[in-house]
């Protein structure tokens, strides 16, 4: 089962311990360093992993290993129950992506050379103004923050906001790594209220695969504390072309928290909404509606079933 397993997910890091483990019961050190050599540089300070990688791995071997090690464990210095980041190459710029899960989709269109929600970067593209602002609310790893930039050029300046801190970590790697200067990075919850302490679950991959897919949880007392923002907290004073709002239901609150904001600049706004995700923040899709006609604005399309524009009437 195990190597069905990391058939499907190479870096799965269960599956490997376990490989390893037999294929040292067998006497066929070899293999077993390979899989617990692969746990190891998955998640760097899981210190069983790496004493098992250095106890197996041939002396000749030791020296590349720890240094890859080291660079690996360096990257995600402040996340020791995380896994490790790798740079690929993307259309957007060199990105940093987390090597478990492997069937992360977002992880996999950036690896595979795609853009992910190509749909939504061709709506702003028709809205972004260059030498403008663009606000990028729930950034995730940054390739649309990365496209936006560009879309603004170096006049403009994009804000992204991203809740989750480890997921904000790898955003601020793919801005400092692709040299951006415009792109202005925040790890906080966008929301109506500012100041309150939410809270953000350490995925667990069994309910959702994708980092990007989990968001605050308004019933939570436990988990990462984060601190919430409004948009309108920001005083953006530069005009502002576009805004993306995507943060797993809690995409009205964070419009509500921008409502001044929306009133000074009348910018197109794409967000999502997901009737999964409504029961918990104890909101519906009228509530929506009536928040777009309450701001003067209308619906405009919607874009991959689940997305809509809205811009001034």
């Amino acid at each position: 089962i195990s190597t069905q397993i990391l058939a499907l997910q190479p870096h799965n890091p269960i599956a490997l311990f376990y490989l390893g483990s037999a294929s040292e019961i067998q006497g066929n050190s070899v293999k077993a360093a390979q899989h617990y050599q692969s746990a190891s540089l998955t998640f760097p300070h899981n210190s069983d992993f790496f004493e098992c990688a250095v106890r197996t791995i041939a002396p000749e071997n030791l020296k590349d290993f720890l240094a890859q090690y080291q660079e690996r464990k360096a990257g995600i210095a402040g996340f020791p129950n995380k896994p490790a980041i790798e740079l690929v190459d993307n259309p957007a710029g060199k990105m940093f992506v987390p090597l478990y899960p492997d069937d992360d989709v977002i992880s996999q269109a950036i690896r595979s050379g795609a853009i992910f929600d190509i749909n939504i970067i061709q709506c702003a593209a028709e809205n972004v103004r260059s030498g403008s602002t663009v606000i990028d609310v729930g950034a995730n790893f940054g390739q649309m923050s990365l496209l936006f930039a560009r879309m603004v050029g170096p006049e403009g300046q994009v804000v992204s906001v991203e809740a989750d801190n480890y997921v904000h970590h790898i955003l601020s790697e793919n801005v400092r790594v692709n040299g951006l200067q415009n792109v202005r990075t925040i790890c906080n919850a966008a929301h109506q209220e500012e100041g309150l302490t939410v809270f953000f679950p350490d995925q667990d991959f069994v309910r959702f695969k994708t980092f990007g897919s989990y968001g605050i949880d308004p019933n939570a007392k436990l988990g990462r504390e984060v601190k919430t923002i409004t948009i309108d907290s920001l005083d953006i004073q530069t005009p502002v072309s576009f805004m993306k709002v995507d943060v797993q239901g809690c995409d009205l609150f964070a419009m509500v928290g921008a409502k001044e904001t929306i009133r000074r600049h009348q910018m197109p706004i794409i967000f999502e909404y997901e009737e999964q995700f409504q029961k918990e923040f104890n909101t519906t899709l009228q509530d929506y509606v009536d928040f777009v006609a309450a701001i003067g604005y209308k619906f405009v399309k919607t874009v991959d079933g689940i997305n809509y524009l809205i811009a001034p009437k």
